[in-house]
């Protein structure tokens, strides 16, 4: 929620709404006798009433509201500059009348403190956000009839009661740490010259996955866990929007900048990274495990196809060896081989021949099953004993349970010399299928047995697919954790209040159904398109599975005629607009840049040194052409290192959210519905979509504010 303050471009319902006069209304302007007197009161009213505070300038009252009041007393609008505004006997008159009939009074200090009380009391359940807090404080003015002081210091005071309940929040953390805990944190801060800085390795990225970077995520994350973070006791009752925001303010900072904060602060900043740096580095350790399992038929298919071409080319033109030895050989059916064969063909290369296809596989599958398990053994199970070891496995349903029981063999018997699993252990083998099962029961003296090298490929195939659907799920995990975390903890209780805040129907029927008949409408639209089209059509590539539509390409329709109109009057008018004037008149008019706040304890920067900074970053990322090529070619005051502690510190996810919703918002009021119709669309050519074969959900990447709409 924005500071208060009257649009505009207010629509005929707001004006209808806020700025018609009530008959209490206008009993009160009967004490008045100027016609400036009466349309100036009439108008600061109902300002006030609006804004919950008299209007500061005469300017800040759009015209369409004077208006509007003007028609209802049957008076001039031109009357209101004669009206005088502040320093005046008759103003002080108007704002005493009118605080008299509101009931609002100015704010004193006393009304100031309890405000600020009251916000960091409500703090921890309510305001998961500063603007949140911002939101309520006006609300709650409102309700105790207090009237807002100017912006920049009610702003001044909600940052205030922010910092206070922070500090409360920190101390909180800090408390109920050990000593042992805080002696840690002060050694990977406090880090000697000769030795590597622990604090920013804690932070360091994996880098390319593979099989180094899955033993150092190894390493960083038992790092991590001789800190002995817990949740549930030194971040109980904290809310989850706070330790986000409390980590987006750690993470950026330095060990120099960590150690300048106070020690409460400092403490509670170090657990909290500490806390999402363990879910990170083990959903690093969760990918990059998938990463190499799925690498290991990539390998293995590789590695088979090269061994298959490189059969096929030993001998060249088997088919037409094929067709001389017929020839010769039915020409002379009783004539010696030697005699026959070997001058049309020749001896060495039917040796070939067979040196080429002896003790050579012919079915291709079990081929591939032999290669993926060689690749295993050789290089990639130097990856179970680490992983096993650090990660629990876990599952919520008892269906996969055999999956979790193959897991635990698998971790029993990896270092054991074992060929085959000792009869005396039960085998889970419903988890065998397909040609696994086949190459991995061998039978020794008649009795079945399982290689334990195929079970383990069996159980690696298995656990990828249940990591990715969450039927299987990683303790201290954040991406892979136990599915039932995904809802909100007071989900049976408050059940139905999210459903209204979501707007999601309360029958799973409700929900479905529509998207069904949608659904059903589009195929049948799509096959009667087909059906109509003989261009357009289906083809399977490479006779695989998948099938791909081939539409030929459209030709471009003819520009509509006042479209050339408008374009070469914008051009006449502005000439060739650059994109980053377009971004800088479009934070002139809509001020998006005021969502941009820093997520340090305090902010040095001033309005436009965040605006220019703000704008760079937008470009540089929003083009694509990154923020050190921007930098570069504009040449600001400031240094490249400074622009990229600014887009660590400033800009995120919430403030792009707050920042497109005004920007959008302002596009639908200005739109002239006569040209673009009644539509609340406003384009944008991201393409950050993304869709998974199991669950069949969909998302949408917010982490990157790049391809915004302008």
């Amino acid at each position: 929620m924005k500071y208060p303050q009257i649009s505009w471009y207010i629509d005929h319902d707001e004006l209808l709404d806020h700025f018609t006069l009530s008959a209490k209304e206008r009993h009160l302007l009967t004490q008045w006798r100027k016609e400036a007197n009466i349309l100036g009161f009439a108008v600061v009213l109902k300002s006030f009433v609006f804004l919950g505070f008299p209007p500061r300038d005469k300017e800040n009252i759009p015209a369409s509201v004077v208006s509007w009041v003007s028609d209802q007393l049957d008076l001039d609008a031109g009357l209101l500059r004669e009206y005088r505004w502040k320093d005046d006997n008759v103003w002080d008159a108007h704002l005493a009348a009118i605080r008299t009939f509101t009931g609002f009074r100015p704010c004193n200090e006393s009304d100031v403190q309890e405000l600020v009380q009251w916000l960091v009391c409500r703090a921890g359940k309510h305001y998961p956000s500063r603007q949140e807090m911002f939101s309520s404080a006006i609300q709650r003015c409102r309700h105790l009839c207090l009237e807002l002081p100017v912006e920049k210091e009610f702003r001044r005071l909600v940052n205030s009661a922010w910092q206070q309940f922070l500090n409360w929040i920190s101390q909180k953390i800090s408390d109920r740490l050990y000593p042992e805990i805080l002696e840690k944190m002060d050694r990977c801060l406090n880090t000697a010259p000769a030795e590597t800085e622990r604090y920013e390795w804690l932070k360091a990225h994996p880098g390319k996955f593979g099989m180094k970077s899955l033993k150092l995520e190894i390493k960083r994350l038992e790092f991590i866990k001789e800190f002995s973070i817990r949740s549930d006791i030194h971040l109980m009752d904290v809310p989850a929007e706070m330790l986000k925001l409390l980590r987006d303010r750690a993470f950026p900072e330095g060990a120099y900048q960590m150690k300048r904060h106070p020690p409460h602060i400092r403490y509670a900043l170090m657990t909290i990274l500490l806390h999402f740096r363990q879910m990170e580095v083990t959903d690093n350790i969760v990918g990059i495990f998938l990463h190499l399992i799925r690498r290991i038929d990539k390998k293995a298919d590789q590695s088979l196809e090269n061994k298959l071409i490189k059969n096929i080319k030993n001998v060249y033109g088997k088919q037409e060896i094929l067709y001389k030895m017929a020839k010769a050989v039915t020409q002379h059916p009783h004539a010696p081989v030697e005699d026959t064969v070997f001058p049309v063909v020749g001896e060495d290369v039917l040796y070939k021949i067979i040196e080429e296809y002896e003790g050579r596989e012919l079915v291709y599958e079990n081929s591939r099953v032999k290669e993926k398990k060689n690749k295993y053994s050789r290089f990639y199970r130097q990856m179970m004993k680490p992983v096993l070891e650090t990660l629990v496995f876990r599952a919520n349903n008892p269906a996969h349970k055999p999956l979790l029981d193959g897991i635990a063999l698998v971790r029993k018997y990896l270092d054991k010399k074992h060929v085959h699993y000792p009869q005396t252990e039960e085998v889970p083998e419903n988890l065998l299928s397909g040609d696994l099962k086949k190459m991995a029961i061998e039978k020794i003296k008649g009795i079945p047995r399982i290689v334990k090298h195929y079970f383990e490929l069996t159980v690696l195939q298995k656990l990828e697919k249940a990591l990715k659907c969450k039927e299987i799920w990683v303790e201290g995990a954040y991406r892979y954790r136990d599915p039932d975390q995904d809802l909100p903890q007071d989900w049976p209780e408050k059940r139905l209040i999210y459903y209204a805040k979501h707007q999601i129907p309360q029958r799973s029927e409700d929900f479905v159904d529509p998207i069904r008949e949608e659904l059903t409408a589009a195929l049948e639209k799509a096959n009667d398109f087909f059906g109509q089209r003989q261009d357009v059509y289906i083809y399977h590539p490479g006779n695989g599975e998948k099938g791909f539509f081939r539409i030929p390409k459209i030709a471009p329709g003819p520009d509509h005629p006042i479209l050339r109109e408008i374009k070469q009057i914008v051009l006449d008018r502005w000439g060739i607009l650059e994109l980053v004037d377009i971004l800088l008149e479009a934070d002139r008019q809509v001020n998006f840049s005021q969502f941009f706040y820093s997520t340090a304890q305090r902010q040095v920067l001033g309005p436009s040194e965040i605006r220019e900074r703000l704008l760079l970053s937008l470009l540089g990322r929003g083009t694509g052409l990154g923020i050190k090529r921007i930098h570069a070619a504009a040449k600001p005051s400031f240094s490249y290192e400074d622009l990229v502690y600014f887009n660590k510190r400033f800009v995120h996810k919430d403030s792009l959210r707050e920042a497109i919703s005004a920007l959008v918002n302002c596009i639908l009021e200005v739109r002239n519905p006569e040209i673009w119709g009644t539509t609340t669309a406003c384009t944008s050519d991201g393409k950050y979509l993304g869709a998974w074969d199991q669950n069949y959900a969909v998302q949408i990447d917010q982490n990157s504010c790049s391809k915004m709409a302008p």
